[in-house]
């Protein structure tokens, strides 16, 4: 800071003062200050924008009427849709191999008594170490 001197008479009597500029008091109180407001408006900002959210999440999760059920009508039930293919010779050929495969396969006796597995005795003793 640079410092002025001034010189004025009063009273016939010349006074020489030296005016220094002016500093705020406690520019660091000024400081802290403003960042304290300005935390405290970032802080209640966020509590209204969460606040709100909240409120707004609330809203959608109320229940509401449930939607009515439609009406359902019996009818009948509808022909099943034939392929073209399924008065074909060879397709009501085949379809009779398969049926009788599989009778043969259901009524074929899978056991074979002459497989039975070897007995295995492999002499194993277990004896206690006190």
């Amino acid at each position: 800071m640079e410092a002025q001197s001034y010189t004025h008479a009063i009273n016939n009597q010349v006074i020489e003062e030296t005016a220094q500029k002016k500093k705020p008091k406690n520019m660091t109180l000024w400081l802290i200050s403003g960042i304290v407001g300005l935390m405290f408006m970032v802080v209640l900002g966020l509590i209204l924008v969460g606040v709100s959210l909240i409120v707004s999440s609330a809203r959608n999760l109320t229940p509401t009427k449930p939607a009515p059920e439609p009406a359902v009508t019996e009818s009948a039930p509808l022909p099943p849709k034939i392929s073209r293919f399924a008065s074909d010779s060879a397709v009501l050929d085949l379809q009779s191999g398969v049926g009788k495969l599989r009778s043969d396969i259901d009524t074929t006796d899978l056991f074979e008594p002459q497989l039975t597995p070897p007995n295995i005795d492999l002499n194993i003793s277990i004896q206690s170490v006190n």
